[in-house]
């Protein structure tokens, strides 16, 4: 199963894939309104059956700003793809 690792930042949004065992940095795009439509396409051009998306804590474990934007962006993601997230 080919999967992708997205982590949402601030100001870029970094991908990596699965082929096989191995996990392969693949592209790092803007952070912004279209970002999720990109990576969607490329999911679905790539052949993605899971999108795995980072999720950034405190220290103590507890949510913060980034935390919300991940989730947010996770959502977005999750209502467009027919994926497990």
């Amino acid at each position: 199963m080919r999967k992708l690792a997205v982590d949402v930042g601030q100001s870029r949004v970094g991908l990596a894939i699965s082929e096989g065992s191995l996990v392969l940095p693949l592209e790092v795009i803007p952070a912004g309104e279209s970002a999720a439509n990109q990576v969607l396409e490329l999911a679905r051009a790539r052949g993605v059956e899971a999108i795995y998306v980072g999720l950034p804590l405190s220290l103590n474990g507890s949510f913060t700003a980034s935390t919300q934007n991940s989730v947010e962006f996770a959502n977005r993601l999750g209502a467009e793809f027919e994926v497990r997230m």
